[in-house]
């Protein structure tokens, strides 16, 4: 029979109810035996401007929220967690007729040119047309 042991916090350290006398003595120990972490100097963070947002948003709105063809329709299915999020982003866009199937074409277009070579050469030499 396997022996089963008391659940234990390695997290917080916080001892067992129903052992509090023999784990607070191991526990102290615990704390006095490990070496204090080093002091680690925290970066302060930047505050981004306004204007770099935007700037940095309409970078992303030309590569990705255009309106494409879409050409013979076909479902895809996407969790609808993810189609919320994509219809908040071309809502935000400002683009009319922006769809969440649009972002999605755009994005795996530029997926298949950044992978082009690679998935030709899985392929053994079948070209894909996007």
């Amino acid at each position: 029979m396997k022996d089963v042991l008391p659940p234990s916090s390695p997290i917080t350290d916080a001892p067992d109810v129903q052992n509090s006398d023999t784990d607070n003595a191991s526990v102290t120990q615990q704390a006095e035996s490990r070496p204090n972490p080093a002091t680690v100097e925290q970066l302060k963070k930047s505050r981004v401007s306004a204007r770099k947002v935007d700037a940095d948003f309409e970078e992303l709105a030309r590569r990705y929220l255009h309106v494409v063809s879409l050409g013979e329709k076909k479902p895809v299915f996407l969790p609808l967690e993810l189609r919320k999020a994509l219809e908040t982003l071309a809502q935000l866009s400002g683009v009319p007729n922006l769809a969440p199937s649009h972002i999605v074409i755009n994005i795996l277009k530029a997926f298949f040119d950044d992978n082009r070579e690679l998935i030709n050469r899985k392929l053994s030499g079948v070209k894909l047309s996007i």
